[in-house]
């Protein structure tokens, strides 16, 4: 199968940027996934894994996951340096966003109330300069 981790613009002038090629990137994003859908033999995973912040409800990459659902297997939110800190605020947040309530989100308005489409993805190490990291204590 394939992941396809983009972590890029997609949508014009995001973060304060001048990229203003938004709507490419998101047939980009759309296109690849349903080709790959297409092509790849029977069984073979398609999967996104993408920062929390861009599977935000409204984002582009949010709608298109929205579109693409039925062609995805799963996606991997990756639950660190984003919006959300499972690490220091739980799941329920606290000064950042409820990586519970954005999960849930992402379960009932992308994937139709199917929780076996989203996995909580979480750093181990190598996240330590945004404090991301989470240990089996956690």
């Amino acid at each position: 199968g394939i992941d396809i981790d983009y972590l890029y613009y997609y949508e014009d002038g995001q973060g304060g940027s001048s990229f203003g090629k938004g709507a490419q990137a998101q047939t980009f994003l759309r296109e690849t996934t349903l080709k790959l859908r297409e092509k790849l033999p029977a069984g073979s995973l398609v999967t996104h894994s993408s920062a929390d912040s861009d599977l935000v409800h409204g984002t582009g990459y949010f709608e298109v996951m929205r579109e693409v659902a039925a062609s995805v297997d799963f996606i991997m939110p990756q639950y660190y340096n984003g919006v959300t800190r499972p690490n220091t605020d739980g799941i329920h947040g606290g000064v950042f966003t409820s990586a519970l309530a954005h999960l849930s989100t992402l379960v009932t308005e992308v994937f139709g109330n199917d929780p076996t489409k989203v996995v909580f993805g979480f750093c181990i190490s190598e996240c330590g300069g945004t404090s991301s990291n989470i240990n089996a204590e956690q």
